[in-house]
C-alpha cells in the first residue's frame, strides 16, 4: 500500500513537472510570437551556440541549478551574450523577477548592462533585486547613480544600454528620477541612503553655456528633461524622503510650476499638472493629521520656532500664510485648517462659539456702543484678563468693523448737515472747489472700504468674489466688442467714402426743406406767368383793344392767384413756427414778398409803356432798361429785349 501511494506520488509530480514544461514553452512561443518578425530579421540568433542558448533559456526561466552549473564548469561561457531581442541574461533574470539567478550573475567580473538592469527593476519595483544590484562595485562609489544614459553614452560606456541602439528609458532619467516617476518609496529611501538626489533644473531664462549648448543642441529633448526632473522632484515619494520641511519644499515647488505653466506654454499641462500635485500632497498630509499637535506642525512648520516668533505667543501659522501667498485654496479650505483657525479666532472666548446668533448679536453690540470704555480700559491695563480678551482677533474685528461703522455714520450726519444747516457763501475760489472735490473722493473711497469686511461674511463674500470677476469678464467682452465694431466702422467707412463730395437733393426731406422748395416753385410759376403773357400781346397786333383788356384781365387774375399762393405759403409757415426757425422764416418770406413786388412792378411799367407807345407815332427802339443786378429779373429782360428788336424792325419796315 505504500508502494501505490510512492508510485502514485511519482507519477503525479512526473505529470506536474510535464505540465510546468509545457507551459514554459507555450509562454516561451508565446513571447517569440509577440516579439514579430524580429527574429528574422535579427542574426545574433544565429550566432549563438548552443551552450549560449541553454544559459539564456535557464537564466529567464529561472533554472537556478542550470546557471550556476554552467557559470562554476564553463570559464569560456560569455555571460554577455544575447539573445535576438539583444537582451543578455541579467536583463533577462531582472525581467523575470529571478533573484537568485541575480545574484549569481552580479557575481560575475565585466557583466555589462548593469545600470539597465537597475533601471528595470526600478520600474518593476523589485525592491529587493534593487538592493542587490546596488551592491554591485559598479555603484560602490555612488558616481553611476547621479549619470543619465545619454551622459553614459557621452562616455561610450553601455553601462545603461538596453541593446545595440540605446536605452529603453528616457535619455535624462537616472535611477532616482526614475524612481520618483514610479512613486516607490522604498526604492527611492535606498537611493537616498546612496547619496543619489535630483538636481534642480536651472532657470529657463538662464544662459550658461550648458543650457546654451542643450538649447541649441535639441531644443525638444532639454525640455523634457527640465519635465522629467520637476516630475520627480513633485513627486510625494520624494518630497517626503528628501526635504526637513515637505510642506514648505511642495509650496514653493507648486507655485514654480505655476508660472512655469505661464512661461513655456506647449507644456502648459504637464506643469499644471505637476503644480496641482504638489498641491494635493500637501493636502493629504493634512489628512493624515490626528491631533491639534501634528496640525500646527504642519501650519507652523517648526513649532518652536513659530511660538517664540508669533504674536503674544500665538502661532505663527507661517506654512498657512505661504499658502495663502501662493493661492493653494484646498489647502486654506481643508476642515483641519479651518478647525484650527476657528479655534485661534475665538482666543479666549471658546464659549461665545457655541452660542446662538442672538447671543452674538447681542455681544456685537454691547462692544460697539462700549468701545470707547474698553479702549480706555485696554489702554490702562492691557495684561488684565479684559486686556487679553480685547487682544483676541474676534474682539479686534468687532471693534474695528465698529468703529468703522461709527465713522460712516458721522459722514452720512455731515452730509445731512450741509442742507440743514446754516447757508454760506458759494464756493468761488479754486482752493475751496479742490478741497471739496477731493473731500467728495475721500469719502466715496471711505464707503468702498465695507468691500474689506464684506469677505467675512459667508453670504456676502462669495457674492462680491463672483461680481469681481464678472467684471473681469466684461472687460474682456468689452475688448471683443470693440475690435469687432471697428472693424465693421472701417468697413462701413470703405463702403461710402466714395460719395463723401456728393451732393444730394434734400428737398421735401424735413419741413425747413420742403417751405424753401415751396418759394422756389412759385418764383419759377411766376416768370412763366410773365413770359406766357407778354408773348401772348406781341403776337396779337390786330385786336389791340383785346389784348388791352386781356393783358389787364391777366394781370388782375395773376395778381390774385400769386396773392392768394403768397397767402397759403404764409399761413403754411405761420403753422409750423413751433418747428421752424422764425428767422428764417422771415428773410424767406421777405425775399418772396420782394420777388413779387419786382415782377408786379414790372408787368405795370411794360403796360404803361404800351400806352405810351400807341399815342406817338414814332417807337422808341430801346429796350425798357432793367438792373442787371437782379438775378431774379435776367430771363424776364432777355425775354423783352427779344420783343423790343422786333417792334423796330416793324417800325423801320412801317
Amino acid at each position: 500500500m505504500t508502494t501505490v501511494k510512492i508510485r502514485y506520488a511519482n507519477r503525479g509530480s512526473e505529470s506536474r513537472l510535464a505540465l510546468r514544461r509545457q507551459t514554459i514553452l507555450r509562454e516561451k512561443g508565446r513571447r517569440q510570437a509577440s516579439r514579430g518578425p524580429a527574429y528574422m530579421f535579427n542574426d545574433h540568433s544565429t550566432s549563438l551556440s548552443l551552450e549560449e542558448e541553454r544559459f539564456l533559456d535557464a537564466a529567464e526561466y529561472g533554472n537556478i541549478p542550470v546557471v550556476r552549473k554552467m557559470l562554476e564548469e564553463c570559464p569560456s561561457l560569455n555571460v554577455n551574450c544575447v539573445d535576438y531581442m539583444g537582451q543578455n541574461a541579467l536583463q533577462l533574470a531582472v525581467a523575470n523577477e529571478h533573484l537568485e539567478i541575480t545574484e549569481l550573475l552580479l557575481k560575475k567580473e565585466n557583466l555589462a548592462r548593469v545600470g539597465d538592469a537597475l533601471l528595470l527593476a526600478i520600474s518593476k519595483g523589485y525592491v529587493r533585486i534593487v538592493e542587490a544590484i546596488l551592491s554591485h562595485p559598479a555603484f560602490a562609489e555612488g558616481k553611476r547613480l547621479a549619470l543619465s544614459p545619454s551622459q553614459s553614452e557621452l562616455q561610450h560606456d553601455d553601462f545603461y544600454a538596453y541593446d545595440e541602439d540605446g536605452t529603453r528609458f528616457s535619455h535624462d532619467v537616472t535611477p532616482i528620477i526614475l524612481a520618483a516617476h514610479c512613486h516607490e518609496y522604498e526604492i527611492v529611501h535606498t537611493l537616498l541612503r546612496k547619496g543619489a538626489r535630483i538636481d534642480r533644473p536651472h532657470d529657463y531664462f538662464c544662459k550658461c553655456s550648458e543650457c546654451n549648448q542643450k538649447q541649441k543642441h535639441d531644443s525638444f529633448s532639454h525640455s523634457r528633461s527640465r519635465i522629467n526632473a520637476y516630475k520627480g522632484l513633485a513627486s510625494p515619494a520624494y518630497l517626503s524622503l528628501s526635504s526637513e520641511d515637505p510642506v514648505m519644499t511642495a509650496l514653493e515647488l507648486s507655485n514654480e510650476l505655476a508660472v512655469l505653466a505661464n512661461i513655456e506654454k506647449e507644456f502648459k499641462n504637464d506643469y499644471k499638472k505637476l503644480s496641482m500635485q504638489c498641491k494635493d500632497f500637501v493636502v493629504g498630509l493634512l489628512d493624515l493629521c490626528r491631533n491639534t499637535e501634528e496640525v500646527e506642525a504642519i501650519l507652523n512648520g517648526d513649532v518652536e520656532m513659530s511660538h517664540n516668533n508669533g504674536e503674544h505667543g500665538r502661532p505663527s501659522l507661517s506654512r498657512l500664510k505661504l499658502a495663502i501667498k501662493y493661492e493653494v485654496k484646498k489647502f486654506v479650505a481643508h476642515p483641519n485648517c479651518q478647525q484650527q483657525l476657528l479655534s485661534i479666532w475665538y482666543e479666549n472666548l471658546s464659549g461665545l462659539r457655541q452660542q446662538t446668533m442672538a447671543v452674538k448679536f447681542l455681544v456685537v453690540l454691547a462692544v460697539a456702543v462700549g468701545l470707547p470704555f474698553l479702549s480706555m480700559a485696554y489702554w490702562i491695563a492691557p495684561c488684565s484678563k479684559l486686556g487679553r480678551i480685547m487682544r483676541g482677533p474676534f474682539m479686534k474685528f468687532v471693534a474695528h468693523a465698529a468703529s468703522f461703522t461709527i465713522f460712516l455714520g458721522l459722514l452720512v450726519m455731515n452730509a445731512a448737515d450741509r442742507f440743514d444747516g446754516t447757508k454760506l457763501r458759494p464756493n468761488e475760489t479754486t482752493d475751496n472747489i479742490i478741497s471739496e472735490g477731493l473731500y467728495a473722493i475721500a469719502v466715496v473711497l471711505s464707503f468702498s472700504r465695507i468691500a474689506y469686511i464684506l469677505p467675512a461674511n459667508e453670504s456676502f463674500g462669495p457674492l462680491q468674489i463672483s461680481l469681481g470677476r464678472t467684471v473681469k469678464d466684461i472687460f474682456k467682452f468689452m475688448v471683443i466688442f470693440i475690435m469687432v465694431f471697428v472693424a465693421f466702422m472701417i468697413g462701413m467707412f470703405n463702403l461710402y467714402s466714395y460719395y463723401l463730395g456728393a451732393k444730394q437733393n434734400e428737398a421735401f426731406t424735413t419741413i425747413i426743406d420742403e417751405a424753401r422748395e415751396s418759394i422756389k416753385i412759385m418764383k419759377r410759376l411766376i416768370k412763366r406767368y410773365v413770359l406766357k403773357a407778354q408773348i401772348d400781346k406781341e403776337s396779337d397786333e390786330v385786336n389791340e383793344d383785346y389784348n388791352k383788356e386781356n393783358l389787364e384781365f391777366l394781370t388782375v387774375t395773376f395778381t390774385k392767384a400769386s396773392a392768394a399762393n403768397l397767402n397759403a405759403v404764409v399761413q403754411k409757415a405761420t403753422s409750423m413756427q413751433a418747428i421752424i426757425s422764425s428767422v428764417y422764416l422771415e428773410s424767406s418770406l421777405s425775399r418772396c414778398r420782394k420777388a413779387f413786388q419786382t415782377e408786379k412792378d414790372h408787368i405795370n411799367n411794360v403796360h404803361a409803356s404800351r400806352t405810351s407807345e400807341e399815342g406817338h407815332k414814332t417807337r422808341v427802339c430801346t429796350p425798357q432798361k432793367q438792373n442787371p443786378s437782379d438775378p431774379e429779373l435776367q430771363p424776364v429782360r432777355n425775354v423783352h429785349s427779344a420783343p423790343a428788336h422786333t417792334d423796330c424792325e416793324r417800325n423801320g419796315q412801317t
